[in-house]
């Protein structure tokens, strides 16, 4: 027998449509796509057992970087992803060594090492079997959801992992044929977590570890770019209702997988811990899951997030990305408004953070298009816009910045958008929002757009080819540029349940931006992490930029600088302003620069 492991599966794919198309390489004992608990939809990965190792080879060399299901997937072996059983750990499909259904031994395996069936005993230190050394079909050691020396049905001590075997902290699912001790991964050690275990490192430094949900996304962009696992633990585990990984967050470590070749992501049974060991960053080359050089990620229906959730940090990656990077957002979940959760609007995205990017010596082929736009829908969830990024511009190192003055604000732009709704709404923003702006910047211009609402599928038992409307609202989005090409930002939308005027949404929105600007500094707070990120990957110079004292205090720019000293970039160093309420931060660069590109 011979088990396939299949990555990069999508979300409604099910085990009876990976069964017939596996199918017609041989016959197929078993398939399985891992689910998620809550939504029942598939995790993005899943295996296929064949009875002839010849058929495996065959499906392997047929299927890996092959489109199906409207995804590219990838497509090897088990035994060459993960460790082995032999020894100590072991697990549902143990390691070779040993003996075989009643032989003898200590602890044990359902299908694990020298040991016996009986031997050792149910509980007598591990397996779900089994003993010691044994196992049902021999291997070396551990248990059917533990291994080595625990003292219960999930095991603890030695035992095996999801695909591995050996040393390591408390067991898993299933172990695998020989080699060193293992994990879902193989490697030397387990990781516990939230019911079962989790990747273990082979080579390379340990993971680093945090806890909580908070900055997720910071960390996971830190840990790509920098090349450190990391694993991350207690995500929401007091909750009783939705406890461990958001559905948008599940999507943006799928995002990940998709731009990026080589990276291991894994989840505990109740998605409370995740571990995630970095790829390289591919963007979107032929063969690395893009279809006709253009990836397209589909976001769940259950996305609360804004789509500048995914874009802000995608806007980071791709200039150290092997290749061009073009990624299209697209499905019921896409939100191109802003959002209640923070989440800034596109317009911003392409306005306010793509031209900060120019002070890096980033600036050829960065376009950000909305194919279709979207509000929040009803429910604060999903929306059905389409946004496309196209990053063509990747540079070796970002170019070390010395902003110091802010300057004085010369013009204001901005959009106001409809979706759905009557366009008179922008005009009733617009005027609100100028009467504020006119009085302090006469050369403000706002442009309007309306766009009829976008249509998700929303079967009916009597029409299973049902739609409906979703994500109408209208907002408005606010820049303001100074004469030292110095940006600040206000972003406003109507809320899902309704019940605000546009008359003060647009006042609202243009006070914002007002406050932005009082706030001072080279670089607003949305506009602030990306620009020190970039400041502390650039050449092994110092970096020098104003910031505004409520900028630099705020939690996000803390947490960043504690972040990025974890990840072993410089420290920050800080002395007063020339204007006032503003501090200057120095950052000596680490050189993180461009893998991809050097080795291309």
């Amino acid at each position: 027998m011979s088990k396939l492991f299949i990555g990069g599966l999508a979300w409604h794919t099910d085990d009876q449509t990976l069964r017939a198309k596996f199918e017609e390489f041989g016959e197929v004992q078993e398939a399985i796509v891992v689910k998620d608990r809550d939504t029942g939809r598939s995790r993005g990965f899943g295996f296929v057992r064949f009875a002839q190792d010849s058929e495996a080879d065959n499906a392997v060399s047929q299927m890996n970087n092959v489109e199906f299901d409207g995804r590219t997937i990838r497509v090897d072996k088990a035994s060459e992803r993960g460790g082995g059983g032999g020894g100590g750990g072991g697990g549902f499909g143990g390691g070779r060594e040993g003996g075989g259904y009643s032989g003898g031994g200590g602890r044990g395996g359902y299908q694990g090492g020298g040991g016996g069936y009986q031997q050792g005993g149910y509980q007598g230190g591990g397996g779900y079997q089994g003993g010691g050394g044994g196992g049902y079909q021999g291997g070396g050691g551990g248990g059917y959801s533990g291994g080595g020396g625990g003292n219960n049905w999930r095991g603890g001590g030695g035992g095996g992992g999801y695909q591995g075997g050996g040393g390591g902290g408390q067991g898993s699912y299933g172990g695998q044929q020989d080699g060193g001790s293992g994990g879902y991964q193989g490697g030397q050690q387990q990781q516990q977590g939230g019911g079962g275990a989790i990747m273990a490192m082979s080579t390379g430094p340990p993971p680093l570890k945090f806890t909580g949900s908070k900055h997720l996304v910071q960390r996971l962009v830190l840990a790509t770019l920098t090349g450190r696992p990391i694993r991350i633990s207690q995500i929401r585990a007091s909750s009783h209702t939705a406890p461990g990984l958001s559905p948008h967050e599940v999507s943006l470590l799928r995002l990940l997988d998709a731009i990026t070749n080589g990276s291991q992501i894994e989840f505990s049974y109740t998605g409370t811990t995740v571990a995630y060991k970095p790829g390289l960053i591919t963007g979107s080359a032929a063969g690395y899951g893009a279809a006709g050089g253009v990836i397209r990620h589909e976001l769940p229906a259950e996305c609360s997030r804004g789509v500048a959730y995914f874009l802000i940090p995608l806007c980071i990656l791709a200039p150290f990305a092997k290749s061009a990077v073009n990624v299209i957002l697209t499905g019921p979940g896409v939100i191109t408004s802003a959002t209640e959760a923070g989440d800034v609007s596109v317009d911003t995205v392409r306005s306010a953070i793509l031209p900060v990017l120019r002070n890096f010596g980033i600036e050829n082929g960065l376009e950000v298009r909305i194919l279709r736009r979207s509000n929040t829908g009803r429910n604060g969830k999903g929306g059905g816009g389409e946004v496309q990024l196209v990053f063509g511009h990747q540079v070796r190192l970002p170019k070390t910045v010395h902003l110091m003055s802010a300057g004085t604000v010369k013009r204001v732009r901005g959009v106001a958008y409809s979706t759905g709704v009557a366009g008179a709404n922008n005009a009733r923003l617009i005027e609100a929002a100028r009467g504020v702006l006119n009085e302090f910047v006469p050369d403000t211009y706002i442009y309007s757009d309306v766009s009829g609402a976008p249509l998700v599928a929303a079967p009916e038992k009597s029409n299973p080819a049902a739609k409906k409307k979703t994500g109408l609202g209208f907002g408005l989005s606010l820049v303001a540029e100074s004469n030292t090409n110095v940006l600040y930002s206000a972003d406003i939308a109507s809320p899902p349940a309704g019940g605000v005027t546009p008359e003060d949404l647009g006042r609202q929105c243009a006070l914002q931006l007002l406050e932005s600007i009082e706030q001072g500094g080279c670089a607003s707070a949305i506009a602030a992490p990306t620009m020190l990120t970039l400041m502390a990957m650039g050449s092994e110079d110092v970096s020098r930029m104003s910031l505004g004292k409520d900028v630099l205090g705020s939690e996000q720019v803390v947490l960043l600088a504690r972040d990025l000293r974890t990840f072993g970039m410089s420290g920050w160093g800080l002395r007063e302003g020339d204007a006032e309420d503003e501090v200057v931060v120095s950052i000596v660069g680490k050189g993180v620069g461009n893998v991809g590109r050097k080795i291309a």
